[in-house]
């Protein structure tokens, strides 16, 4: 994904990418998929994480997360964090998940979201936030840090079936103060 200046070309790309990917024709829609990993921008996203949320179509769900895996623009972390906490992507949120690390972008900003999520949610996702902690490129701040451990301490009496993945958040977590 790259970054368009020009505001009639970004409307341009964003009317191609639409028009593209409401194709019935799989070759049409996977060709879109190969021009939005090129042209599009962050704000695209949305298009392609609904017909990931839609399509029926294993190619065309396979090339729409390869294109997620390889996001290498910051600016996408904020509209992908916004599609994961969307409930109406609960059926994606995993590969949503992985694509973030996968990516490796910094969700550090994203902190809190992600653990009140891993509490909330089943193991595989809370496993997912997890792995996407301990790969912050930066660390969080020792306040964002005491902050989400009480959230997760207050979380601990109440959630036996991820538990031992939210004590080894705090442990991550712990990590990063002692630096």
């Amino acid at each position: 994904m790259k970054v368009v200046k020009d505001t009639k070309e970004s409307k341009k790309v964003e009317n191609r990418i639409i028009a593209g990917l409401a194709s019935e024709d799989e070759a049409v829609v996977i060709k879109t998929i190969s021009y939005a990993r090129q042209n599009a921008e962050g704000r695209h996203l949305g298009i392609l994480i609904q017909l990931l949320r839609e399509t029926k179509n294993e190619n065309i769900s396979n090339e729409i997360i390869a294109l997620l895996n390889d996001l290498k623009d910051q600016g996408a972390m904020e509209p992908m964090m916004d599609a994961v906490l969307d409930d109406a992507n609960i059926d994606i949120r995993v590969f949503l998940l992985q694509a973030i690390w996968n990516s490796r972008l910094d969700a550090v900003d994203f902190l809190e979201p992600l653990v009140n999520l891993a509490i909330k949610s089943d193991f595989v996702t809370c496993l997912e936030c997890l792995t996407i902690i301990e790969n912050f490129e930066n660390a969080p701040s020792d306040e964002a840090i005491s902050a989400v451990n009480t959230i997760i301490k207050d979380a601990l009496m109440d959630n036996s079936e991820n538990k031992e993945l939210l004590m080894s958040m705090m442990e991550v977590l712990n990590d990063y103060m002692i630096g």
